[in-house]
């Protein structure tokens, strides 16, 4: 098994490019399933989260490539946050919905989960990452950019 960027590797990457076409060439440099949907996530302003903060959790003090988990893997449990989404029920008690999120995030190395919580409140702090860069990376993304 190859090693699998952590996302916020990539987003370094991604500040350091030089120039437009270059930032456009990282994001589809390392453009999975789960990192345009990541991507989506966070800027298309249809998908809504079914929660309004985030809740105070522990961040993770293990070192990179050593958490339990990342935002890759813990990608394909968000729809459980996203009461639009095909797949969710809304049969979660609301205890189990934050242990569900707090798992998330605590899993995940700090710098990765507060990409998740940019994520989460649609802002990623990456400088130079737009809705206009992702569109243009990807056309294919379910959202206009105004």
């Amino acid at each position: 098994m190859s090693y699998k960027r952590l996302y916020h590797e990539i987003f370094g990457e991604f500040e350091e490019a030089k120039t437009r076409q270059d930032k456009i060439d990282v994001l589809r440099k390392h453009a999975d399933h789960w990192f345009i949907t990541f991507l989506n996530y966070t800027f298309n302003p249809e998908i809504k989260f079914d929660f309004l903060n985030v809740p105070k959790y522990k961040p993770s003090v293990e070192p990179e490539g050593l958490t339990w988990s990342t935002i890759h893997l813990e990608m394909r449990k968000i729809y459980l946050f996203i009461p639009s989404h095909i797949k969710y029920s809304g049969k979660l008690t609301d205890r189990k919905h934050t242990n569900l999120l707090l798992e998330i995030l605590e899993s995940v190395h700090a710098k990765e989960a507060l990409l998740l919580e940019g994520m989460f409140h649609k802002k990623l702090k990456v400088k130079g990452l737009t809705d206009k860069i992702v569109k243009e990376a990807f056309p294919e993304l379910p959202f206009d950019v105004k």
